[in-house]
């Protein structure tokens, strides 16, 4: 664990205890999130692919942190606006999100945008699976695989 963990408070200098039962919730739902995983990535459901974010299993017990500190940064930096906390949510809560969600609206260059979840995936903070498919879908954002090769090969 490194110095970026610990601004999440999940590093080695981090004074955490849990009670016997905040630890079965964790495990409860890291195990819940791992299955998840494997269900998206190994299981192809008829209707499609899925279509959401997921917090990294590794950050299970921080999700609600890292949903919320990510929105409050996007939305008090002009990122995003005109979304609720819950309509952010939706597109991080590792349950397919509805057929009439609300897209996001991206205000800063488009690949900042493209840049921003790959380094989320990059330090495991989100899961990597189908990223550029997610933003084309959730910001509305074209050519997002192009953006990504072009800023690495930079």
């Amino acid at each position: 664990m490194g110095y970026e963990d610990d601004i999440w408070g999940v590093g080695e200098n981090a004074e955490t205890s849990y009670t016997k039962n905040e630890i079965d919730k964790m495990m409860s739902d890291l195990l819940e999130d791992i299955m998840a995983e494997v269900k998206e990535v190994y299981h192809t459901p008829k209707q499609g692919t899925s279509n959401y974010f997921r917090i990294h299993p590794k950050r299970v017990a921080y999700k609600d942190l890292i949903k919320q500190k990510l929105f409050e940064y996007l939305n008090s930096g002009g990122y995003i606006d005109g979304v609720s906390f819950k309509e952010f949510n939706e597109v991080f809560s590792g349950d397919d999100i509805s057929k009439n969600f609300k897209q996001l609206k991206w205000n800063k260059q488009l690949n900042l945008c493209c840049y921003l979840f790959q380094e989320l995936a990059d330090k495991e903070l989100i899961l990597s699976y189908r990223i550029p498919k997610k933003i084309e879908l959730i910001f509305g954002i074209s050519g997002v695989s192009q953006k990504i090769k072009r800023y690495e090969d930079s």
